[in-house]
């Protein structure tokens, strides 16, 4: 298996049904969206300074393993589209359409320490 450019933990996101909202006739980041925003670039931000750190250019895979606070029903693929616009807004790559195998993997809940660990690595087949 090709080893992971890099590995981030980071904050469980909010779900795609809380990530808009739609406010006098436009479509707006939620609070809760912009918040987890910063809450992300907040956590990676001295991590990639210490790596010195460029925007991936290239194709890439990415596994996203979720440990949800809660059991409660949750689709996993309302997980990523905040974690990709996030990573996006933190330098982490130009832009998540570099994303060309994505992975979503859903382990038991975790109510003491909820979190998604992303694995990202170079894109010349879906590696995992």
């Amino acid at each position: 298996m090709i080893e992971p450019l890099l590995t981030l933990t980071l904050p469980v996101p909010p779900s795609m049904n809380h990530i808009w909202r739609h406010v006098g006739g436009k479509v707006l980041l939620s609070k809760a969206a912009r918040d987890y925003r910063k809450a992300v670039k907040a956590h990676v931000t001295g991590l990639l300074l210490v790596l010195r750190w460029k925007p991936l250019e290239g194709r890439l895979a990415v596994k996203a393993i979720l440990y949800p606070k809660t059991a409660a029903p949750r689709d996993c693929d309302n997980v990523f589209k905040g974690i990709g616009d996030a990573l996006t807004a933190s330098g982490v790559w130009l832009d998540d359409a570099q994303i060309d195998c994505l992975m979503i993997e859903r382990k038991p809940a975790d109510k003491f320490n909820p979190r998604v660990i992303v694995e990202i690595r170079e894109y010349p087949s879906c590696p995992f």
